[in-house]
């Protein structure tokens, strides 16, 4: 994590993140990041390959909503999983 914080999703498992944190995430996991009130920044690599991943819609379910979704609005979370 570059600067920032938040929580990220790996499989069925939310933690916490923060500024410096390094975190390596395994191929087959479906992953996603929330920013937390300060914002989040983080630099994610690894080489690419042909169909090595596919977009799960409404993966996290329990995703904290925008300051300025209205209440009882649906929040739409994106993440990617190889």
């Amino acid at each position: 994590m570059l600067s920032g914080s938040g929580r990220v999703k790996l499989d069925d498992e939310i933690l916490e993140i923060e500024t410096h944190d390094a975190i390596r995430v395994a191929p087959s996991v479906t992953r996603a990041w929330e920013a937390g009130a300060d914002g989040l920044e983080l630099l994610a690599f690894g080489p690419r390959h042909e169909d090595d991943g596919e977009v799960v819609l409404d993966w996290w379910t329990g995703a904290i909503a925008p300051v300025d979704t209205p209440a009882g609005s649906a929040v739409r979370t994106e993440c990617w999983r190889a």
